[in-house]
Protein backbone atom coordinates (compact mmCIF):
# COMPACT_ATOMS: atom_id res chain seq x y z
CA UNK A 1 0.00 0.00 0.00
CA UNK A 2 2.94 2.54 1.04
CA UNK A 3 4.23 1.93 -2.04
CA UNK A 4 1.34 2.83 -4.34
CA UNK A 5 1.13 5.78 -2.23
CA UNK A 6 4.78 6.88 -2.88
CA UNK A 7 4.03 6.14 -6.85
CA UNK A 8 1.01 8.07 -6.39
CA UNK A 9 2.60 11.15 -4.89
CA UNK A 10 5.91 10.96 -7.52
CA UNK A 11 3.71 11.14 -10.34
CA UNK A 12 1.61 14.01 -9.19
CA UNK A 13 4.86 16.01 -8.63
CA UNK A 14 6.12 15.46 -11.72
CA UNK A 15 2.93 16.34 -13.20
CA UNK A 16 2.94 19.52 -11.10
CA UNK A 17 6.68 20.85 -11.99
CA UNK A 18 5.84 20.03 -15.48
CA UNK A 19 2.69 22.31 -15.46
CA UNK A 20 5.13 25.12 -13.56
CA UNK A 21 7.93 24.52 -15.74
CA UNK A 22 5.73 25.57 -18.72
CA UNK A 23 4.23 28.39 -17.56
CA UNK A 24 6.87 30.03 -15.88
CA UNK A 25 9.70 29.45 -18.26
CA UNK A 26 8.80 29.94 -22.15
CA UNK A 27 10.96 29.67 -24.70
CA UNK A 28 12.03 32.63 -26.25
CA UNK A 29 10.34 33.86 -28.93
CA UNK A 30 13.11 33.68 -32.40
CA UNK A 31 10.58 36.81 -33.22
CA UNK A 32 11.49 38.94 -30.27
CA UNK A 33 13.05 42.08 -31.44
CA UNK A 34 16.77 42.70 -30.41
CA UNK A 35 20.31 44.47 -30.80
CA UNK A 36 23.26 43.03 -30.37
CA UNK A 37 26.64 44.50 -30.68
CA UNK A 38 30.28 44.82 -29.76
CA UNK A 39 32.58 48.14 -29.60
CA UNK A 40 36.26 47.20 -29.81
CA UNK A 41 35.35 43.63 -29.25
CA UNK A 42 33.45 44.31 -25.46
CA UNK A 43 29.66 43.82 -25.68
CA UNK A 44 27.39 46.53 -25.51
CA UNK A 45 23.93 46.12 -24.36
CA UNK A 46 21.07 48.66 -25.44
CA UNK A 47 18.32 48.99 -22.89
CA UNK A 48 15.86 50.52 -25.35
CA UNK A 49 16.08 50.59 -29.26
CA UNK A 50 13.85 51.72 -32.07
CA UNK A 51 14.06 52.02 -36.12
CA UNK A 52 12.24 54.20 -38.17
CA UNK A 53 11.84 54.60 -42.33
CA UNK A 54 10.53 57.92 -43.45
CA UNK A 55 11.54 59.79 -46.61
CA UNK A 56 13.64 56.96 -47.62
CA UNK A 57 16.04 56.90 -44.83
CA UNK A 58 16.12 53.85 -42.57
CA UNK A 59 17.58 54.70 -38.83
CA UNK A 60 18.16 52.58 -36.31
CA UNK A 61 18.85 53.57 -32.52
CA UNK A 62 20.09 51.86 -29.78
CA UNK A 63 20.85 53.36 -26.26
CA UNK A 64 21.89 52.17 -22.55
CA UNK A 65 21.01 52.53 -19.12
CA UNK A 66 23.53 55.46 -18.53
CA UNK A 67 22.22 57.17 -21.84
CA UNK A 68 24.90 56.11 -24.73
CA UNK A 69 23.51 56.04 -27.86
CA UNK A 70 23.95 54.26 -31.56
CA UNK A 71 22.27 55.99 -34.39
CA UNK A 72 22.64 54.47 -37.84
CA UNK A 73 20.81 56.44 -40.76
CA UNK A 74 21.05 55.20 -44.31
CA UNK A 75 19.76 55.68 -47.17
CA UNK A 76 18.20 53.25 -49.39
CA UNK A 77 16.57 52.20 -52.51
CA UNK A 78 12.71 51.79 -52.62
CA UNK A 79 11.75 48.20 -53.41
CA UNK A 80 15.79 46.93 -52.74
CA UNK A 81 16.23 47.99 -49.31
CA UNK A 82 17.47 44.31 -48.54
CA UNK A 83 21.29 44.21 -49.52
CA UNK A 84 24.82 45.73 -48.15
CA UNK A 85 24.79 49.53 -48.06
CA UNK A 86 28.05 51.48 -47.55
CA UNK A 87 28.63 54.51 -45.17
CA UNK A 88 31.15 56.94 -46.54
CA UNK A 89 34.09 59.62 -45.12
CA UNK A 90 32.05 62.75 -46.62
CA UNK A 91 28.56 61.49 -46.40
CA UNK A 92 25.47 63.78 -43.72
CA UNK A 93 22.69 61.91 -44.39
CA UNK A 94 24.11 57.96 -43.97
CA UNK A 95 25.87 58.27 -41.31
CA UNK A 96 26.26 56.09 -37.94
CA UNK A 97 27.48 57.80 -34.60
CA UNK A 98 27.92 56.48 -31.36
CA UNK A 99 27.15 59.35 -28.51
CA UNK A 100 29.38 59.03 -25.20
CA UNK A 101 27.00 61.40 -23.74
CA UNK A 102 25.31 65.24 -24.24
CA UNK A 103 27.39 67.41 -25.39
CA UNK A 104 30.69 65.78 -26.02
CA UNK A 105 31.69 65.19 -29.69
CA UNK A 106 30.63 61.99 -31.38
CA UNK A 107 32.29 59.36 -33.06
CA UNK A 108 30.73 58.95 -36.51
CA UNK A 109 31.69 57.58 -39.98
CA UNK A 110 32.07 60.97 -41.63
CA UNK A 111 34.84 62.12 -39.33
CA UNK A 112 37.13 60.46 -41.51
CA UNK A 113 38.98 62.11 -44.23
CA UNK A 114 39.57 60.91 -47.79
CA UNK A 115 42.15 58.10 -46.23
CA UNK A 116 39.52 56.01 -45.07
CA UNK A 117 36.78 56.58 -47.65
CA UNK A 118 34.55 53.28 -46.85
CA UNK A 119 34.36 53.52 -43.06
CA UNK A 120 31.76 50.72 -43.23
CA UNK A 121 28.71 48.79 -43.90
CA UNK A 122 25.39 48.21 -43.17
CA UNK A 123 23.30 45.17 -44.42
CA UNK A 124 19.69 45.04 -44.35
CA UNK A 125 18.63 41.03 -44.26
CA UNK A 126 14.77 42.03 -44.04
CA UNK A 127 12.43 43.96 -44.03
CA UNK A 128 9.25 42.76 -43.81
CA UNK A 129 7.07 45.93 -44.84
CA UNK A 130 3.55 44.07 -43.81
CA UNK A 131 4.53 43.42 -40.14
CA UNK A 132 6.86 46.78 -40.37
CA UNK A 133 10.33 45.04 -38.86
CA UNK A 134 13.62 45.32 -40.01
CA UNK A 135 16.67 42.81 -39.65
CA UNK A 136 20.30 43.14 -40.40
CA UNK A 137 24.06 43.83 -39.74
CA UNK A 138 26.71 46.50 -39.43
CA UNK A 139 29.86 46.75 -39.18
CA UNK A 140 31.56 50.59 -38.76
CA UNK A 141 34.43 52.07 -37.97
CA UNK A 142 34.11 55.73 -36.25
CA UNK A 143 35.80 58.73 -35.35
CA UNK A 144 35.98 61.42 -32.87
CA UNK A 145 37.69 64.47 -34.22
CA UNK A 146 38.64 66.33 -30.70
CA UNK A 147 41.04 63.38 -29.97
CA UNK A 148 41.43 61.52 -33.24
CA UNK A 149 39.99 58.57 -31.48
CA UNK A 150 38.44 55.21 -33.00
CA UNK A 151 36.21 52.58 -32.45
CA UNK A 152 35.08 49.64 -34.07
CA UNK A 153 31.45 48.81 -33.76
CA UNK A 154 30.07 45.17 -35.05
CA UNK A 155 26.32 44.31 -34.69
CA UNK A 156 23.09 42.46 -35.60
CA UNK A 157 19.54 43.74 -35.09
CA UNK A 158 16.91 41.39 -35.43
CA UNK A 159 12.54 42.12 -36.10
CA UNK A 160 13.16 45.75 -34.72
CA UNK A 161 9.63 47.16 -35.60
CA UNK A 162 9.81 50.54 -37.63
CA UNK A 163 7.57 53.54 -37.46
CA UNK A 164 7.22 54.73 -40.91
CA UNK A 165 4.17 57.80 -39.55
CA UNK A 166 5.43 60.74 -41.56
CA UNK A 167 5.74 63.29 -38.69
CA UNK A 168 2.93 66.28 -38.29
CA UNK A 169 4.28 69.88 -39.19
CA UNK A 170 4.18 71.82 -36.09
CA UNK A 171 3.38 75.37 -35.71
CA UNK A 172 6.49 77.60 -34.99
CA UNK A 173 6.71 79.53 -31.65
CA UNK A 174 9.50 80.50 -29.24
CA UNK A 175 8.70 81.45 -25.77
CA UNK A 176 10.96 82.12 -22.83
CA UNK A 177 11.36 84.33 -20.04
CA UNK A 178 13.38 87.49 -19.44
CA UNK A 179 14.32 88.73 -15.80
CA UNK A 180 11.20 87.00 -15.27
CA UNK A 181 9.43 88.64 -17.87
CA UNK A 182 7.45 86.49 -20.60
CA UNK A 183 8.97 86.97 -24.02
CA UNK A 184 7.21 85.59 -27.02
CA UNK A 185 8.00 85.93 -30.44
CA UNK A 186 5.40 86.74 -31.98
CA UNK A 187 6.36 88.33 -35.29
CA UNK A 188 8.16 85.67 -36.81
CA UNK A 189 10.39 81.89 -35.77
CA UNK A 190 12.52 80.93 -38.41
CA UNK A 191 15.53 78.86 -38.62
CA UNK A 192 17.66 78.41 -41.52
CA UNK A 193 20.04 75.19 -42.17
CA UNK A 194 23.35 76.42 -43.89
CA UNK A 195 25.94 73.62 -45.50
CA UNK A 196 28.46 75.95 -45.81
CA UNK A 197 28.56 76.78 -41.92
CA UNK A 198 27.18 73.77 -41.07
CA UNK A 199 25.08 75.41 -38.99
CA UNK A 200 21.38 75.73 -38.07
CA UNK A 201 20.72 78.88 -37.34
CA UNK A 202 17.15 79.64 -34.81
CA UNK A 203 15.14 83.05 -34.72
CA UNK A 204 12.46 84.37 -32.85
CA UNK A 205 11.47 87.71 -32.79
CA UNK A 206 9.28 89.84 -30.83
CA UNK A 207 7.03 92.41 -31.93
CA UNK A 208 8.76 95.15 -29.83
CA UNK A 209 11.92 94.79 -32.17
CA UNK A 210 13.62 92.31 -29.91
CA UNK A 211 15.26 88.85 -30.88
CA UNK A 212 16.90 85.57 -29.72
CA UNK A 213 19.22 83.58 -31.93
CA UNK A 214 19.99 80.42 -31.32
CA UNK A 215 22.67 78.89 -32.93
CA UNK A 216 23.58 74.55 -33.17
CA UNK A 217 25.44 72.67 -35.61
CA UNK A 218 23.20 71.89 -38.66
CA UNK A 219 23.00 67.97 -38.04
CA UNK A 220 22.77 68.36 -34.16
CA UNK A 221 21.49 65.56 -32.36
CA UNK A 222 18.89 65.02 -29.65
CA UNK A 223 20.39 66.53 -26.37
CA UNK A 224 21.65 69.19 -23.60
CA UNK A 225 24.59 71.08 -25.36
CA UNK A 226 26.49 73.60 -23.91
CA UNK A 227 26.38 77.07 -25.81
CA UNK A 228 29.31 79.13 -26.12
CA UNK A 229 30.06 82.89 -26.88
CA UNK A 230 32.59 81.03 -30.01
CA UNK A 231 31.67 78.01 -31.60
CA UNK A 232 28.76 76.15 -33.49
CA UNK A 233 26.28 76.47 -30.48
CA UNK A 234 25.73 79.86 -28.93
CA UNK A 235 22.91 82.09 -28.15
CA UNK A 236 22.27 85.54 -28.47
CA UNK A 237 19.32 88.24 -27.15
CA UNK A 238 19.05 91.20 -28.73
CA UNK A 239 17.29 93.87 -26.75
CA UNK A 240 16.43 96.15 -29.85
CA UNK A 241 17.49 95.69 -33.78
CA UNK A 242 20.50 97.68 -32.89
CA UNK A 243 21.83 95.78 -29.99
CA UNK A 244 22.61 92.67 -28.65
CA UNK A 245 23.73 90.71 -25.68
CA UNK A 246 26.05 87.81 -26.29
CA UNK A 247 25.15 84.35 -24.38
CA UNK A 248 27.72 83.77 -21.59
CA UNK A 249 26.59 80.67 -20.02
CA UNK A 250 23.54 78.84 -20.71
CA UNK A 251 22.04 75.14 -22.51
CA UNK A 252 20.55 74.20 -25.48
CA UNK A 253 18.28 70.90 -24.87
CA UNK A 254 17.35 69.26 -28.13
CA UNK A 255 14.19 67.14 -27.35
CA UNK A 256 13.34 66.31 -30.89
CA UNK A 257 15.15 66.55 -34.56
CA UNK A 258 13.79 65.79 -37.63
CA UNK A 259 16.52 66.22 -40.13
CA UNK A 260 14.69 64.40 -42.60
CA UNK A 261 11.60 66.06 -41.94
CA UNK A 262 13.31 69.06 -41.51
CA UNK A 263 11.62 69.77 -37.74
CA UNK A 264 13.59 70.75 -34.54
CA UNK A 265 12.08 71.04 -31.33
CA UNK A 266 13.51 71.89 -27.81
CA UNK A 267 14.43 74.05 -24.97
CA UNK A 268 16.68 76.42 -24.03
CA UNK A 269 18.43 79.05 -20.99
CA UNK A 270 21.37 81.50 -20.83
CA UNK A 271 22.83 84.22 -19.32
CA UNK A 272 23.65 86.85 -22.02
CA UNK A 273 25.87 89.83 -21.22
CA UNK A 274 27.23 93.11 -22.81
CA UNK A 275 30.02 95.35 -21.53
CA UNK A 276 27.91 98.16 -21.65
CA UNK A 277 24.55 97.15 -21.12
CA UNK A 278 23.00 95.13 -17.93
CA UNK A 279 22.75 91.68 -18.41
CA UNK A 280 19.63 89.54 -18.98
CA UNK A 281 18.74 86.05 -17.64
CA UNK A 282 17.08 84.33 -19.90
CA UNK A 283 15.10 81.57 -18.61
CA UNK A 284 11.99 78.53 -19.91
CA UNK A 285 12.75 79.17 -23.02
CA UNK A 286 11.13 77.38 -25.59
CA UNK A 287 10.87 76.92 -29.18
CA UNK A 288 9.74 74.58 -32.15
CA UNK A 289 10.24 75.18 -35.73
CA UNK A 290 11.09 74.13 -39.42
CA UNK A 291 13.41 75.28 -42.01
Amino acid sequence: MKTINYLILFILSVSVFSCKKGTEDPEPSSSAPKMALTIDGTAWSAQTFSATYRYGVIVIQGKTASGERIILRMKVVSGAETQMYQFAYDDDVSVGSYIVKDDEAEFATNKFDVSRPKPGTITYTKLDKTAKTVSGTFNVALKRTTDNSEKMIVGTFDNLVYDDKLVTVPTKSMTASVDGTLWLANSSVKAVSSTVTKTLEITGKASNGSSIVLTLPYKVLEGTHNIAKFGSKSAIYNPTTTTFLQGETGKITVTFHDPDAKIIKGTFSFLATDLSLPQKDITTGDFTTTY
